[in-house]
């Protein structure tokens, strides 16, 4: 939660986001400073996806997207989305969209030539996190690798070309509880390093002693942060409830 002293890198307001007739997300508001890590909690259809793809990827034929977000004081509806990921804005999806028929080699090489990035330094960095897939699988085919090795190889290749803002939807979704928590020590190293990160998750759980932030997101609506430990675990029973 900003104290007046951090500059926001994100910053949304009245941000909503329509399918159609249907509200997916209805004027949520969100401030993210540097090294943080902001929560949001809710269950299935909440909203979290459309939240997170619509700050990452803005709108779309059947997605209407409203309301105010800035990027480090620029408007996220003045960039594509090429031009945000440039910008340091980074987006695991819930299905961690790598490219099942390439390698784990070429994966992380899209991500390389797309920032002009030199391989040693990226590949380095990659492996620094997770040297069991970027160094004993980095010929295996990303289709082949288990789902904790999949997560793994998608947040690596996010983290190519020095992100600010890390949004990860559904992180540990389908993952044995050791992956998880490799998962969690990353996010702790990148969020140490000066990244923010925001993670959807259905329930606080394996987030709850690092999140600096927790949100409710509940039939479109956004929460107001919460960073108070006993507000937090009352938010986290809520989302359970409703």
């Amino acid at each position: 939660m900003l104290d007046g002293q951090q500059r926001a890198l994100l910053n949304i307001d009245s941000f909503t986001v329509e399918y159609g007739k249907l509200i997916a997300v209805k004027k949520a508001t969100m401030s993210l400073a540097a090294g943080e890590v902001h929560t949001i909690i809710g269950p299935n259809s909440a909203g979290k996806s459309s939240l997170l793809t619509s700050i990452a990827c803005g709108g779309s034929r059947e997605r209407r997207v409203q309301g105010t977000a800035e990027l480090d004081g620029v408007a996220l509806s003045s960039l594509s989305i090429s031009e945000r990921r440039r910008r340091g804005l980074r987006f695991v999806p819930e299905f961690r969209g790598i490219f099942p028929s390439l390698s784990v080699r070429d994966n992380l090489r899209l991500g390389t030539d797309a920032f002009h990035v030199p391989w040693d330094s990226a590949f380095s960095e990659a492996r620094g996190l997770f040297p069991e897939v970027f160094d004993d699988r980095i010929s295996a085919m990303a289709g082949n690798l288990s789902g904790g090795e999949q997560q793994m190889l998608a947040l690596g290749r996010a983290l190519i070309g020095d992100p600010q803002i890390l949004l990860l939807d559904e992180p540990r979704l389908g993952l044995a509880a050791g992956i998880a928590k490799r998962l969690k020590e990353a996010v702790v190293r990148i969020s140490q390093g000066g990244v923010a990160v925001v993670i959807a998750d259905q329930t606080l759980g394996l987030w709850s002693d690092i999140s600096n932030v927790v949100h409710t997101l509940i039939r479109g609506q956004l929460s107001e942060p919460v960073a108070d430990p006993s507000e937090i675990e009352r938010l986290a029973r809520r989302a359970v409830v409703e």
